[in-house]
């Protein structure tokens, strides 16, 4: 375990705090390189009336704990005068908050979150892109702001700098859409002014304006990932369904799940599918289902009513096959 040794050369003795009972206030402190300047510097604390709780011997000099947080602006001052080598830290009264905001898209360059931030009443000092090893920015932005009540609010926001959140996602008009993405193609308008004259994020501006295609193919795009078979196939599977019900001959959930299959198969398409069952998952079913539950729903067997076994003909199904 280390030593540590109490300067006592010519130290004034502090004076003794035990008795009081309110808890003091942590003030930071100071190390002073050069331990051999300590007496040069302990005179001068005492011909300014400068006052400190104590000075420990560390490996670094001379590590010093000023009495309140005007001894310790004294003795920085006074440090910094005379030239005398030291390290501290700032006050914790005059730390600054640093303040890390997620989602922040890519595009926005530092001005700008500066100004948004400007704009709803903060002071920020400093902003600091977080980037990968490679330079690639990510989406985190470090935020400095002086320490006041109002820079405190910022952990409290929620919709700022279009960072994802819990809110509802696409609340753009396409029509809107669609006109900022023509705009901005024409090199009219910039992301920035299109996004704010049109009222659309401007992360889904840059986005689908990067995108290959129309501005009208662009905006109809849907929410969430591609389905493993596309639209047309699954309208083609309904259709099949729908006939082979009116045939008699309704399909199970595990020979649709194996038609699924089939189908990605044979269209050499790329799916989740399980090549050892040969056979769709039932998360694709339950989304199959939900996708066409106006025209599909699943349905125990019952009886055959008269006019369906009637339609049930040789004549019918010849001229179906």
């Amino acid at each position: 375990m280390e030593m540590r040794q109490v300067c006592m050369v010519d130290d004034p003795v502090p004076e003794d705090t035990t008795a009081q009972s309110p808890r003091k206030v942590r003030v930071t402190p100071i190390v002073l390189r050069d331990a051999s300047r300590w007496r040069g510097v302990n005179h001068k604390f005492i011909s300014l009336g400068i006052k400190f709780d104590r000075a420990v011997a560390v490996d670094a000099g001379i590590r010093i704990i000023p009495k309140s947080e005007d001894d310790y602006r004294r003795i920085v001052r006074l440090f910094r005068e005379e030239e005398v080598p030291h390290h501290t830290f700032p006050l914790p009264s005059e730390r600054n908050i640093h303040a890390v905001i997620r989602g922040v898209h890519a595009t926005l360059s530092e001005i700008e979150i500066k100004e948004e931030l400007q704009q709803r009443g903060y002071s920020p000092l400093h902003i600091i892109r977080l980037k990968r090893g490679g330079g690639v920015p990510m989406p985190l932005v470090v935020v400095i702001l002086p320490k006041i009540e109002k820079s405190q609010e910022l952990f409290n926001e929620h919709e700022l700098l279009e960072t994802k959140s819990a809110r509802k996602r696409k609340q753009w008009q396409s029509d809107d859409m669609r006109k900022a993405i023509e705009d901005v193609r024409s090199n009219r308008l910039g992301y920035l002014s299109a996004a704010k004259r049109y009222d659309v994020p401007r992360a889904t501006l840059y986005r689908l304006c990067n995108k290959e295609g129309s501005p009208d193919t662009v905006c109809s795009t849907t929410l969430g990932r591609k389905t493993a078979l596309p639209p047309e196939l699954e309208t083609e599977l309904v259709n099949y369904l729908l006939i082979m019900d009116q045939m008699y001959y309704g399909l199970t959930r595990k020979d649709l799940r194996s038609m699924a299959f089939q189908l990605a198969r044979r269209n050499s398409l790329p799916h989740p599918f399980s090549f050892l069952r040969e056979s769709a998952g039932k998360d694709w079913l339950y989304g199959f289902m939900k996708r066409h539950k106006a025209s599909l729903s699943i349905r125990k067997p019952t009886g055959t009513s008269l006019n369906r076994a009637l339609g049930f003909n040789k004549e019918d199904v010849n001229e179906f096959f």
